[in-house]
């Protein structure tokens, strides 16, 4: 059996790290479009809570999130009512600064449009420490509509060792036979996902956590299996930015 990514658009062919389906590489040429980015993210996160009815002082910082939001009941109405993902104009100059980048990194011109819908969009990732927030293994390509495309994972705050998006280098070229995953959508301790997530992996493996720093960029392929561990942090929550891109 062929693995899916040798019937669709490999955006890592041709790059030094497509044998292993990653890479890290600085993002933005000028560290203060970096600390914009956060800026943005701040923004979005404080004004959605107070929105909600969450004091939020002047000392409020995002690693700190959990503090406000305490139980998983409030989390999860807290990202129902806040939404996943933002229209990317709302990142301003700073989107054409990341497409640029990813389409070099891809040795490729890529932007953030899906393929059959007219919208740019990214994601805001916060997991709590110590908590369920994060989706279990899976590939994103499990569901047809972000097939063909690349990822990146940027970090914002509370990043780190302990906190950083897993994957499983070389696994965007294994076969879907060499798997055991769900059929539709995961169901993890009772809350559901909407991607499949993986049940058993039948060879050998190993998960690693990609520490990317502030002010850069991992990027990787969907067909790599991702996600699956916790933010073991103590006392930081992680806020990140995830987005995806295809050809243009």
């Amino acid at each position: 059996m062929k693995p899916l990514i040798s019937y669709d658009d490999n955006l890592a062919a041709g790059t030094y790290w497509n044998n292993d389906g990653y890479t890290f590489a600085v993002l933005f040429d000028k560290a203060d479009s970096y600390y914009s980015l956060v800026s943005i993210f701040e923004e979005i996160i404080k004004s959605k809570l107070i929105a909600s009815s969450y004091f939020i002082n002047n000392h409020f910082v995002l690693n700190q999130y959990h503090k406000i939001i305490q139980s998983d009941e409030q989390h999860y109405s807290f990202i129902a009512k806040m939404g996943n993902f933002f229209p990317a104009h709302l990142l301003g100059d700073l989107l054409d600064e990341i497409e640029d980048r990813v389409s070099a990194i891809c040795q490729k011109k890529v932007h953030a449009k899906h393929p059959d819908y007219d919208e740019k969009i990214f994601n805001i990732r916060i997991v709590r420490p110590n908590s369920k927030d994060n989706n279990p293994l899976h590939r994103d390509v499990w569901l047809d509509r972000l097939r063909n495309g690349i990822n990146i994972y940027v970090p914002i705050t509370g990043s780190n060792e302990l906190s950083s998006l897993p994957i499983i280098p070389k696994s965007h070229y294994w076969a879907e036979n060499e798997l055991e995953r769900t059929e539709k959508g995961a169901e993890v301790e009772g809350r559901a996902y909407t991607v499949p997530s993986v049940i058993k992996i039948n060879k050998d493996h190993e998960i690693i956590r990609p520490n990317p720093k502030d002010n850069e960029v991992m990027v990787f392929s969907p067909y790599l299996i991702h996600g699956g561990a916790s933010n073991l942090n103590e006392n930081i929550t992680r806020v990140s930015l995830e987005m995806r891109f295809w050809r243009k």
